[in-house]
């Protein structure tokens, strides 16, 4: 008997470094580009009307945007499941926004802090909500039409 000699090919192209670096590419530019810009449009809208331009800070676009990343990424990545997720995804959000808003309440956290949380919140809920959006677009295929 012959044996066959030539391992069995999972995947249908090739493993080379142009289809990598090509494959890297596309999800820079399918992902994560829209993804950063979605996440600093909505720090910086939200920082616009809501802070008067003498209370503007960098920490605070700095705060809301660490919140605004987490929430589009959280939303993409419910988004383009194939799963039920829904159900998880409003209890973790839920006892996050609890948890923040028992900390702010707390004796510990600064003053500067404290200002920003409320918007920071309000930040990581829409970026959620687009986050889901953007998710359910890329997961159905629409952003390739």
């Amino acid at each position: 008997m012959s044996q066959n000699t030539t391992s069995p090919t999972i995947f249908k192209e090739d493993f080379s470094l142009s289809f990598l670096v090509s494959q890297c590419f596309e999800i820079v530019l399918k992902v994560i580009l829209p993804a950063t810009i979605l996440s600093v449009a909505i720090a910086l809208i939200l920082v616009f009307i809501t802070k008067p331009k003498k209370e503007y800070t960098v920490d605070t676009l700095k705060f809301l945007l660490s919140f605004t990343i987490i929430g589009v990424t959280v939303g993409i990545l419910s988004g383009a499941s194939r799963d039920a997720s829904v159900g998880n995804l409003i209890t973790a959000t839920t006892t996050t926004v609890a948890a923040v808003l028992a900390y702010i309440f707390s004796d510990k956290i600064q003053e500067g802090f404290r200002k920003n949380l409320p918007i920071s919140m309000i930040g990581f809920t829409v970026a959620i909500l687009f986050g889901a959006f953007f998710g359910a677009l890329l997961r159905t295929g629409m952003t390739d039409k």
